[in-house]
């Protein structure tokens, strides 16, 4: 009970205290000045104070040897400090846009980030290891191919990951999934790390401007018949076929596989403009449409969700004038001249069309934007005269895919990250994510 040192702060405000086998770290301050101290646990001299920046404030910190890792959890885009642990000096700083950070912890020389929109971990590799282990796993899988273990998939696509080869390393998870080799109990983990990594490439190409579409201007007029001729083969055309378009549905408890093949849910999306309009078509490969069920909480039925950013703000959530309109067949149900009223008053401008092949069993959705309609929404347009070429706005297309299983639906087909939908409807906005969204630049 023997008092053994005194540590004295001035400051009369909130404190929090942690510490690890060498400090003491003393957290004081409130969001105009909020400071760090690391005390020698010893002596109780302070080794260093290290300085928030303002209107920051920081709750819970973890460590290594070296360094101590400050995660910011209170707001839309966290951020990770990386300080030294004996200077109190900021070595690095790792930002993390448009992500709620909720903690991090320092694990076998990894740092594990967890977040709203996933998590993420950090570390060296050594090389020459790397490659000798992606050797040897490459040749195991060669000689045993669908006889091998799914999780020797795994370790091979994580280590191409590490090494950064990252479409390789999608094509290594992409194999056994395309080709059906696995129970679903053996897809699921496939399917999760896949998934993380495409995320994770949908932001990195944000970033260096890979994910702009280039759409073409049409002197004649598109018609809305639910046909593709030969004039949309002139334009703008994006194949969605492979396992890197599909989404599943969040909160869902998948029995089947996500995705049995390109006849169970692929596409193709065709794009255009003219003074009037911006034109789109998307062809969706589906053997099962059921019809949707708009007043149902949840995903109930098949439908294309369009998501708009129509002044191309981008931004990590909601912002005045960002759209999402909703194009589907539906059962009818009887209304009353006061219902079809409020229906017409809150149907979108433009022209719309959807037609079912059953033979072919593919359904096209054929769409024409008036350019009011971005006007209204933001963007600097003239309604009347169209946009000038180079004219740019983010676009994203959502497909809800509902086999009949009885859980609704469980996967979608999208064209871009920044839309994932949730089981319950209620929470669409939560990730609209405009981005994420595609570039969609206007040309000649």
């Amino acid at each position: 009970g023997r008092r053994v040192w005194r540590f004295r702060s001035i400051e009369i405000v909130p404190k929090k205290v942690i510490h690890d086998s060498k400090y003491i770290y003393v957290m004081e301050g409130d969001y105009t000045r909020h400071r760090i101290h690391a005390v020698s646990m010893v002596s109780g001299k302070k080794i260093w104070s290290w300085k928030a920046p303002r209107g920051e404030k920081y709750n819970t910190l973890t460590w290594d040897n070296r360094h101590i890792f400050l995660p910011y959890l209170q707001e839309r885009s966290g951020k990770v400090y990386m300080v030294n642990k004996d200077m109190g000096i900021t070595e690095r700083m790792f930002t993390f846009q448009g992500k709620r950070l909720y903690d991090c912890a320092f694990w076998k020389g990894v740092l594990v980030i967890l977040s709203d929109r996933g998590d993420f971990a950090y570390g060296s590799i050594n090389y020459s290891q790397n490659q000798r282990e992606i050797f040897v796993l490459s040749q195991q899988l060669k000689m045993q191919g669908r006889f091998s273990h799914p999780r020797f998939y795994q370790e091979l696509g994580a280590l191409i990951f590490q090494s950064q080869k990252y479409n390789k390393a999608l094509s290594v998870l992409e194999e056994p999934l395309k080709k059906g080799w696995f129970s679903f109990q053996g897809e699921q983990p496939l399917w999760d790390q896949l998934k993380g990594y495409q995320q994770w490439l949908a932001e990195e190409r944000y970033r260096n401007n890979n994910n702009i579409y280039y759409v073409h201007r049409t002197f004649y007029p598109i018609t809305m018949d639910g046909e593709i001729d030969d004039l949309w083969s002139y334009h703008t055309r994006i194949p969605l076929l492979g396992p890197q378009n599909i989404r599943p549905v969040h909160g869902k408890f998948h029995k089947l596989p996500y995705w049995k093949g390109q006849y169970d849910l692929s596409g193709e999306v065709y794009m255009a403009w003219s003074s009037q309009y911006f034109y789109f078509l998307i062809k969706v490969y589906d053997d099962v449409l059921r019809a949707y069920d708009n007043d149902h909480p949840k995903w109930i039925g098949d439908c294309l969700l369009m998501a708009l950013d129509f002044d191309g703000s981008g931004g990590y959530g909601y912002r005045f004038g960002d759209t999402i309109l909703t194009l589907a067949f539906q059962i009818p149900k009887k209304k009353n001249p006061k219902q079809k009223k409020e229906e017409e008053k809150r149907r979108p401008k433009g022209e719309y069309f959807a037609k079912r092949d059953g033979q072919e069993r593919y359904t096209l959705y054929e769409v024409a934007l008036p350019w009011s309609m971005f006007r209204k929404g933001g963007a600097l347009v003239d309604p009347k005269k169209g946009p000038k070429e180079g004219f740019t706005f983010h676009f994203n297309l959502v497909v809800t895919d509902d086999d009949g299983e009885g859980q609704g639906a469980l996967k979608t087909l999208n064209l871009a990250p920044g839309l994932l939908l949730h089981k319950e409807k209620r929470k669409l906005w939560n990730h609209f994510i405009p981005y994420y969204f595609a570039k969609i630049r206007l040309v000649k």
